[in-house]
């Protein structure tokens, strides 16, 4: 298996595209993670990961109702494509081990981000409305879906879509002259809402945390970080391990978000200190300890660490 992530033709400039190495091993799945792919008039434009956000109209669907695109806490193109990769790669392991031929995978960052529009498109596509911030369900469109100011300048956010959690969550609020309202337009719609924030804003978090965790509703507080490790559902999932970083001693690292049963999904080995296993890779390479060490001594590559 081979991963490459450089801009579109790099890797043909340096010897190492599909077609070169595939004559050497025929098996090789060979996977080219590039910005836009390996084709198209935008192959080869440098970009982030604000920019495919921009670009696939995730920005134009993200934030409130001013008008102004919000930029994510997290680097949602960036990630969601490295779990493309990596399911696309292991589909063409299954296809070799039954063809016994290597397969080019080619991912784009920008058609991962595309694809996550998947909701926003089918409602574009199907009707022609064009989806904007505040006006869709995941972004604040209704009062059962939204983020609410508590009290104490807190926020807890509700998503009570289904029936029953919304005749549940106006019960708890005491605004049951919205029963039939929930998908209302306006004025209702802004109305409900207003009345949320109203009845949310009377309350601190811990206050509301006591009368929500006794309902079945779903609905959750804006947590911090720090409250985030500490939270007894993340402990729980085994979500934080502890690792030995050698020198830096030890930390706490996120564990495997998926469990396996009977494998360890645990950290089991130490970060490794900068060209700690240059000699060693070399070494399977068929290099001598002679010609590593010329290596070094002509500037090739470092001493590495305690030399």
């Amino acid at each position: 298996m081979f991963i490459e992530q450089f801009r579109g033709g790099v890797a043909p400039r340096l010897g190492a595209d599909y077609e070169t190495l595939q004559r050497v091993n025929p098996r090789l799945v060979y996977c080219a993670f590039e910005g836009f792919g390996a084709n198209g008039p935008y192959a080869g434009r440098p970009a982030h990961d604000l920019d495919f956000e921009a670009l696939s109209g995730i920005l134009s669907v993200t934030g409130s109702d001013d008008g102004r695109p919000v930029i994510p806490g997290v680097p949602i193109a960036d990630l969601a494509s490295a779990f493309n990769a990596a399911f696309s790669i292991l589909a063409a392991l299954r296809r070799r081990d039954a063809t016994g031929a290597g397969e080019f995978v080619d991912v784009s960052i920008f058609d991962t981000a595309i694809s996550l529009m998947v909701l926003n498109f089918a409602r574009y596509l199907g009707t022609g409305e064009i989806p904007v911030p505040g006006e869709t369900l995941v972004t604040g469109q209704w009062a059962f879906y939204n983020i609410y100011e508590t009290k104490d300048r807190r926020w807890l956010s509700v998503a009570a879509v289904e029936p029953k959690f919304w005749a549940r969550l106006i019960g708890v609020l005491g605004v049951t002259e919205f029963e039939g309202d929930q998908f209302a337009g306006e004025p209702v719609r802004g109305q409900a809402i207003a009345a949320f924030r109203s009845k949310f804003h009377s309350r601190t978090l811990d206050e509301w945390t006591s009368v929500l965790g006794r309902e079945d509703i779903p609905w959750a507080p804006v947590q911090t970080l720090p409250e985030v490790v500490k939270d007894p559902q993340v402990l729980a999932r085994g979500l934080l391990v502890d690792t030995d970083l050698g020198r830096l001693g030890k930390h706490k690292v996120l564990g495997h978000s998926a469990k396996i049963e009977g494998v360890r999904t645990d950290a089991r080995a130490n970060v490794p200190k900068k060209g700690e296993h240059t000699a060693e890779v070399l070494k399977e390479l068929g290099y001598s300890a002679t010609e590593v060490g010329g290596l070094k001594k002509r500037g090739v590559i470092g001493p590495g660490p305690g030399s």
